[in-house]
C-alpha cells in the first residue's frame, strides 16, 4: 500500500529514488497501516521524500523547481515538455521552505 505506481513506461530514473526515500520516511516514522490517518501520513511522507531527494542532489545548495503556470491546460503541458519557456522557476535555500511549498 506504500508504493508509487509507474504508468506506461514512465521515468523510472525519477520514480525509483523517490520510492526509496518514501519507504525510508514511512518506515522510520512508524506510519499506521490502517485507519483514517493512513492517507495523510502517506501524503506527508511523499512530500518529505521529494524534498529529501532534491536537497540531497543539491548538496546543500539552492534547489530550483520549474512549475507550470497556474491553471495551465494540456497545451501548456506539451510546451513545457519541449522546454522551460513559460514555466515559473521557484528557488529554495532550505528544506523547510521547499517542503512548505509542496504542501500548498
Amino acid at each position: 500500500p506504500y508504493g508509487l505506481r509507474q504508468a506506461e513506461g514512465g521515468p523510472c530514473g525519477i520514480v525509483a529514488p523517490v520510492q526509496a526515500f518514501l519507504l525510508r520516511r514511512l518506515l522510520l516514522s512508524g506510519a499506521p497501516t490502517h485507519g483514517g490517518e493512513v492517507l495523510e501520513k502517506r501524503k506527508q511522507a511523499l512530500l518529505d521524500a521529494m524534498s529529501d531527494v532534491l536537497f540531497q542532489c543539491a548538496e546543500g545548495r539552492k534547489v530550483r523547481v520549474l512549475c507550470l503556470p497556474p491553471m495551465a491546460g494540456p497545451a501548456a503541458l506539451q510546451r513545457a515538455l519541449r522546454g522551460p519557456a513559460g514555466c515559473i522557476v521557484h528557488e529554495f535555500c532550505d528544506w523547510e521552505a521547499l517542503r512548505d511549498a509542496w504542501a500548498r
